[in-house]
This record gives structure tokens, sequence and C-alpha cells, in this order.
């Protein structure tokens, strides 16, 4: 009993670092040159994609195909709208941490574009739905993905020269450490 107890320890500490996934550029430029490979993403001119990386490191409680699928549907979205749109077309992705007043970190992953298609709450939760009539921005994956972490997306209004964005917010995790020593 107590080797498996020992073997219980170690697969719940490696599934936990599996789990823990770096919101960083490298992952973000990933998931841009992996949507920009596509047969539709490659047609549409892009006049630029912007990306902010976070002011320090950080971790979600996301598996990385999970955090990876989530991404490049957010920017497969946001490049097919913006082909659909005349110049300026422009995508933006951006990682905020917000501090919630229980003491839990928020990170929000903001996909902006320079669309002025609307995109409503109602349009996203729908998408997976026959009934919604064109309204299929497959982000039906990205809701089913976010289910499975605690995860919310939400539209607003986007920042300055887009008109608006995508926001996925996760609660951001650390890596076993105190908050203070990850940090």
């Amino acid at each position: 009993q107590t080797e498996l107890l020992r073997f219980d320890r170690k697969l719940a500490a490696l599934v936990t670092r599996l789990q823990r996934t770096p919101l960083d550029r490298a992952l973000i430029e990933q998931a841009v040159l992996s949507v920009r490979a596509e047969p539709l993403a490659s047609q549409v001119p892009l006049d630029a994609v912007e990306i902010t990386e976070p002011e320090e490191p950080v971790l979600v409680a996301v598996y990385r195909t999970d955090l990876l699928l989530i991404l490049k549907n957010l920017l497969r979205n946001a490049i097919l709208a913006v082909g659909r749109c005349p110049a300026p077309r422009q995508i933006a992705v951006d990682v905020l941490l917000e501090l919630l007043p229980t003491g839990e970190e928020v990170v929000k992953l903001r996909v902006h574009d320079s669309s002025p298609e609307t995109l409503t709450p109602e349009q996203i939760y729908r998408s997976g739905d026959a009934a919604a009539q064109g309204a299929q921005h497959g982000l039906s994956l990205v809701t089913a993905a976010l289910s499975l972490y605690s995860g919310s997306i939400s539209v607003g209004a986007g920042r300055a020269g887009y008109q608006k964005c995508v926001i996925v917010q996760l609660f951001r995790a650390f890596d076993g450490a105190a908050p203070e020593e990850a940090a």
C-alpha cells in the first residue's frame, strides 16, 4: 500500500506538471503560424499581427494541446473576420493579469481584430447549434474546452485601432510553490 500511495503521488505530480502551460510569446507565435498555414486563413492578407507578451511569466492550468486549440480557434475566427472586410486587416493578441477580490489571479487572453462585424455572446454560445443560422464561428470547441477548466469567454471592445476583442478568462496557476515564490 505504501508503494501504491507513493506511485499515486508521483502520478499526481506528473499530471499537475503536464497541466501547467506557459502562456507566452512562443505559444502565441506557434498558434499564429499554424493558423496562417491553413488554406483559408493563408489567403487573407494581414496588415499587422501584434503580440503583446505578459509583463511576467504566466502559467495556466490547461493542457498545452487544449490551450493551442482555444488560441488557434480564436485566431482563425479573427483572421477570417478581417478577411471579409476592407483594409486595414489587423489582429492582435495580448495577455493580461487581474487580481480578484478573492486573491486569485485571472489570466485574460484577448484576441483583437479590426473587423467591424459584430460578435455577440449569444453567437459564441450558439456556434455549435444548427439553428444558429450562419453564426458558425467555430467557437463551440472553445466553449467546450473552457468548460473543462472553469474558464469563460466574452466579447469586449478592442483596444485602440481594433473594433472588438474576444476574451478568454482562465485562472492563473503556479508551479506548486507558494504564489510569492512562483511570481
